[in-house]
């Protein structure tokens, strides 16, 4: 609680709107747009890898904050809460942070660029430093997203290794039986979603490598047209499925495995089909 106060002490209208800027960056956003890029245009490999630890992420947040339950600070005496709307679910692991830190650790740990390493890592702790700032998590949410950031991309690069390797079928399979069964034990919302991408990923990876298999190129024409459209029909999934009503958790994994599997199948199947 003090440090939160005394980090908005500092509180003017400048920095309202540059934490306001930097948190919305921090959102599903700027990371999708980093993934489709991968895997639709420069690396499919690194798309895949780069989804599976945002999902695997996502999937470990949703499971922390349905065990730990932190109240938020927003509505306590003397806090002032900015973009609270934005703010769903429980406090601990602060979800922002810990997707943010996951997109970073997983780029810098395969480009092992001083500058991509030293950009990532001050953008994460804006994006860590804008949660406390506005008054959405408290600093042990911040620390507790970035841990549990770290650990989930190097478990899920371990994942994601032993399926390459391996090519069998059984782990995946096993994977996507242990994220359903754990919707039994855990039932908030953000876990639901969570379980949605992680299985649309894990499926669509199988599904694209073997019966689809786009290629990548260097047409930068070609790739623009693969990105606008590709990105234009999510868009248009995601405001079709926004208006469908929710039924309970299971609405949610299938709303968001159908975003994740146009990313990884339709979109591919797409492009292959009208030659770019």
């Amino acid at each position: 609680m003090e440090i939160l106060k005394f980090i908005q002490s500092f509180a003017n209208p400048f920095l309202d709107k540059f934490f306001l800027t930097v948190t919305v960056l921090g959102e599903e956003y700027l990371a999708m747009v980093v993934l489709l890029l991968f895997l639709w245009c420069k690396d499919k490999k690194l798309g895949y890898k780069l989804g599976l630890s945002l999902s695997f992420s996502f999937l470990i947040n949703g499971l922390i904050k349905d065990i730990v339950k932190e109240a938020r600070p927003i509505g306590k005496d003397g806090i002032r809460s900015l973009r609270a709307k934005t703010a769903t679910g429980y406090s601990f692991p602060s979800g922002h942070t810990q997707n943010t830190a996951t997109l970073w650790t997983t780029l810098i740990l395969h480009f092992k660029n001083k500058k991509l390493t030293v950009i990532g890592i001050i953008f994460t702790l804006l994006v860590g430093l804008s949660r406390i700032y506005l008054g959405l998590h408290w600093t042990r949410d911040v620390v507790g997203g970035l841990i549990f950031a770290i650990l989930s991309v190097f478990i899920s690069n371990i994942i994601f290794d032993s399926i390459e390797k391996a090519k069998d079928k059984k782990i995946v399979v096993m994977l996507c039986a242990l994220s359903i069964i754990g919707m039994s034990y855990f039932k908030s919302v953000d876990y639901a979603k969570a379980v949605g991408m992680f299985l649309g990923f894990l499926i669509g990876y199988s599904v694209e490598n073997k019966y689809i298999n786009l290629e990548m190129h260097k047409n930068k024409i070609k790739n623009t047209i693969r990105f606008i459209l590709g990105l234009f029909i999510l868009v248009v999934i995601k405001i079709i499925l926004k208006k469908v009503p929710a039924f309970g958790e299971l609405s949610y994994v299938i709303n968001y495995g159908i975003i994740v599997m146009w990313c990884t199948i339709g979109a591919p199947y797409a492009f292959k089909k009208l030659n770019i």
